[in-house]
């Protein structure tokens, strides 16, 4: 299920039949400091401005470095909130997340979110179509994948909205030329972690 942010004279709205993923958003968007109203399972707030991820790379072509910054705020904002309900995503596709005034992204499908056990393990029960953002198990076709494969998921999706490059059909030494524009940030020693297999 994705949801649809619809916004109209500086207000949005999202209509959502589901308590849990309600929750999930207004607390979201709360702890970005936006004022939610609920009402008839109908959430709204005010913004500058909306638009999907998708579409901002279709007009901007990539992401300027505190953008791709915010990026990651949001989703570790998001996966940490999930983990503590026992759920986790396992993809990311810009299509999938709303930008909202600029800096905030929200991850807006829930069908790629997905169950986790006690070992920190999602079972993927049908096979993924792996074209970008996969973590070398979910390309391998492993059933059970570990919570930290969505690490180099988020690292490979970040890399795609700086430059633009798929970091999974390159060698090590290409990543470390592509990173070189943002040499000796924390973002770039972050990224690297991340693509680590280890």
């Amino acid at each position: 299920m994705s949801i649809e942010i619809k916004e109209e004279n500086g207000t949005a709205t999202i209509k959502l039949n589901d308590d849990k993923w309600n929750t999930y958003i207004t607390k979201f968007l709360k702890q970005n400091d936006i004022k939610v109203s609920e009402k008839n399972n109908t959430i709204t707030f005010k913004t500058d401005s909306i638009i999907s991820l998708h579409d901002l790379l279709k007009k901007e072509e990539t992401l300027d470095y505190l953008s791709a910054v915010n990026l990651l705020n949001s989703l570790a904002m998001q996966l940490e909130y999930l983990e503590k309900q026992n759920l986790y995503l396992f993809a990311l596709d810009s299509k999938d997340i709303t930008v909202i005034n600029n800096n905030i992204f929200i991850y807006t499908n829930f069908d790629n979110i997905y169950k986790i056990n006690d070992d920190k393990q999602f079972l993927l029960e049908t096979q993924h179509n792996c074209e970008q953002f996969c973590s070398p198990e979910m390309a391998n076709g492993e059933k059970y994948i570990n919570i930290k494969s969505t690490y180099y998921v988020v690292a490979s999706f970040l890399i795609y909205c700086l430059f633009q490059i798929d970091v999974s059909k390159f060698e090590e030494q290409k990543i470390f030329e592509t990173l070189e524009p943002i040499y000796y940030t924390r973002l770039y020693y972050f990224l690297l972690r991340c693509l680590n297999n280890d």
